[in-house]
C-alpha cells in the first residue's frame, strides 16, 4: 500500500504517474484536498477496488469525478465515518448514487454503510432503490440496517448474490 499525502504534486514527475496509472486498489476519505482528487481522476483510470470512507457531510464533487472515469471498478465500498451526527442533505450520496449506476455494468461488490439514514418517510424514497436493479452483475451486497428498517421492500434481481445487512 502506498501512502500519499495529498500537499505533495506527485503528477508532475513522469515516473510517479507512471506508477498511479498502474494503480488497481485505492482508499481514501472525503476530507482530502478536491484538487488532489481532480489530479487522480486524469491520471488513474483503472482502479478496480475504490473504498471511499466519508469523513464529513459536504460533496466532494472531485471523488464522483474520480468514479466517472473509472473504466474497470469491480469493488466499491462507501462508509460514513462521523464524529458527530451531521444534516445529511440528499445530494451527497445521490452524486455518487448516480455516478455508480453508471458503471453498473462492470460493479461485482456494492457496499453502502451509512452512518445515518435521514428518517423513516425519506429511507423509501431513496434513489438507491431506484438503481439497484441496474446492478445486474452483483455478487456481493452489503447494506446497513437502515434499509431494513423502510417499508420499502429490496426486490431480487440477482442470481448469484451474497446479500448481507
Amino acid at each position: 500500500m502506498i501512502s500519499i499525502d495529498p500537499k505533495i504534486s506527485l503528477f508532475r514527475l513522469p515516473e510517479n504517474r507512471t506508477l498511479l496509472e498502474s494503480l488497481y486498489e485505492l482508499t481514501c476519505g472525503t476530507s482530502t484536498c478536491p484538487s488532489f482528487f481532480r489530479d487522480l481522476a486524469l491520471v488513474i483510470q483503472n482502479i478496480q477496488r475504490l473504498i471511499i470512507i466519508n469523513e464529513n457531510n459536504e460533496i466532494n464533487r472531485r471523488i464522483i469525478e474520480l468514479i466517472n472515469v473509472q473504466k474497470n471498478l469491480r469493488y466499491f465500498e462507501w462508509k460514513d465515518d462521523f464524529e458527530d451526527e451531521y444534516n445529511i442533505e440528499y445530494d451527497l450520496y445521490d452524486e455518487m448514487l448516480v455516478a455508480l449506476q453508471q458503471r453498473s455494468e462492470t460493479i461485482f461488490h456494492l457496499l453502502i454503510l451509512y452512518f445515518q439514514f435521514f428518517n423513516c418517510e425519506e429511507c423509501h424514497e431513496h434513489k438507491l432503490f431506484d438503481i439497484l436493479p441496474k446492478f445486474l452483475k452483483l455478487k456481493t451486497l452489503t447494506l446497513n440496517k437502515y434499509y431494513l428498517e423502510s417499508e420499502r421492500v429490496l426486490p431480487i434481481y440477482y442470481n448469484n448474490l451474497k446479500y448481507s445487512i
